[in-house]
């Protein structure tokens, strides 16, 4: 089934029309940036693991999602075309479901995509509760482009803790990636696909797992890595027909005791199979061997692993893999050296030969209150990232103008979190010039993971910070 016209047109009409207004409203848009440096647009999150605000093309519509105390999911909608937030921000924020967890489970974050009929879509696992039949759950609304109206909501799937729910839309398919539990210290990558808007689903099957195709053994490799982290949100490739996934490793004796490396390969949405960044075919799934064969390049950086599970990972479980217009794959993440007393922000270009890893930002390490935040493409070769400074209370947008070769500094703004610590700092996607650019989640100082969650911490929606304001 292919895209209907009417929606591909409306898409086209949409950015001719975004285009032409820009020119127009520029000095509105310069107002609306300085205006609404940071507005707090709800005051009852928890800690999110990961959160995915999100942009409509044809609604012309953003939506930002997030847990409150009880696992319950609330949401904004923002509108482009009247400047303004439905509900107000003076009213409560939509409740999209009732949830009760005591205590909430940071890791039940919501999930969202745009289906390709113009539905948004969340999704939410219900993580290491046995008793709630560990339910990977969907949630619709009534109407398409907006998030208003009662949703409806469907249970996926409950069995292995299908978890970590990060969806991206093609032309005419969704596909859900997720975390599969196989045993302990193994778990694998696998991913749905649904032809029908989501009202049904193809089961689930793996496309990343250390079990070794000549071995004879599964999971459980002599070095202990067979956990595959590949949370953060995956974008497609439209030109190529393809969507990059990037992944680490943990485990090793205990769950999530290590995290090192990073990997990268591709699913073809033309035949659902796996190839590397060089196009090697790897088949239905990456295996161990392949992905740490130098033929496939799936490689993007060996890291080194932390001393002990005390200290913090080196590698962090958001990154991201993204594609410029021509096919240049490029890899954005947080990595950090105890030998060198390093943690820096990183950005891996494909060269179409090899990846050549260059560094974004470097800082001294210091925990975990520098990191790497999101990605956001902004052009063919044009691509921001975020970065939190928590220590600071800051966050700064740095962006590149060719793939990755270089990068200044964009904006490097204070947040006014009332007196909490900036967990989340993350880009809309599709990029829109103009407000709101950045979601912003909050937790306590004291609480990190929220082990008592209160509930009450900030959520801000935030500009780019390229306007100064007026003076």
């Amino acid at each position: 089934m292919k895209l209907p016209v009417s929606r591909s047109a409306k898409v086209m009409q949409a950015h001719s029309a975004h285009i032409a207004m820009l020119v127009s409203i520029l000095i509105l848009l310069t107002g609306a940036f300085s205006a609404r440096a940071s507005e707090k647009i709800g005051d009852n999150s928890i800690y999110q693991y990961k959160i995915e605000p999100t942009r409509d093309p044809v609604s012309d519509r953003t939506f930002l999602f997030w847990q409150g105390k009880t696992g319950d999911i609330y949401g904004r909608e923002y509108d482009h075309a009247y400047g303004k937030w439905y509900p107000a921000l003076n009213g409560p924020s939509k409740k999209i479901m009732e949830f009760e967890r005591d205590p909430a489970d940071r890791h039940n974050y919501p999930s969202v995509v745009v289906a390709p009929d113009g539905h948004v879509i969340v999704f939410q696992e219900d993580h290491l509760r046995a008793s709630d039949g560990y339910a990977l759950m969907q949630y619709t609304p009534p109407n398409k482009g907006s998030i208003r109206g009662t949703w409806s909501r469907k249970i996926l799937w409950t069995e292995n803790q299908p978890s970590y729910p990060t969806a991206v839309a093609t032309e005419d398919s969704i596909y859900l990636f997720m975390r599969r539990k196989k045993a302990d210290v193994w778990r694998v990558w696998q991913f749905a696909k649904s032809t029908d808007q989501g009202k049904t689903w193809s089961e689930p099957r793996t496309i990343v797992d250390t079990e070794d195709l000549n071995d004879g053994m599964e999971g459980y490799q002599a070095a202990g890595m067979d956990e595959i982290y590949s949370i953060a949100k995956k974008f497609y490739d439209p030109v190529h027909h393809r969507i990059p996934l990037s992944w680490s490793l943990a485990g090793d004796e205990r769950h999530n005791k290590f995290n090192q490396n990073i990997y990268m390969a591709y699913l073809d949405t033309g035949d659902d199979q796996m190839y590397g960044p060089n196009g090697a075919a790897l088949g239905e799934f990456v295996s161990l061997a392949e992905m740490n064969d130098p033929a496939t390049k799936c490689l993007v950086e060996a890291t080194e692993k932390q001393r002990s599970k005390y200290t913090p990972p080196l590698v962090d479980n958001i990154h991201h893999a993204s594609t410029t217009d021509g096919g240049q794959f490029l890899v954005t993440y947080n990595n950090k050296s105890e030998k060198s007393g390093r943690q820096q922000a990183k950005a891996a270009r494909w060269t179409g030969s090899d990846w050549d890893v260059g560094i974004i930002e470097d800082r001294a390490l210091e925990g975990d209150q520098y990191r790497y935040g999101s990605v956001q493409k902004t052009g063919p070769d044009d691509f921001r990232v975020s970065v939190i400074d928590e220590a600071n209370n800051r966050v700064r947008i740095l962006e590149t103008k060719d793939a990755g070769k270089s990068w200044t500094l964009l904006a490097d703004q204070a947040v006014d979190t009332n007196g909490r610590a900036i967990n989340s700092a993350t880009l809309v996607v599709p990029y829109r010039p103009g407000y709101p650019q950045i979601m912003v989640t909050t937790y306590p100082y004291d609480d990190k993971h929220n082990t008592e969650p209160e509930g009450v911490y900030p959520v801000l929606a935030m500009d780019d910070g390229s306007v100064p304001p007026p003076q």
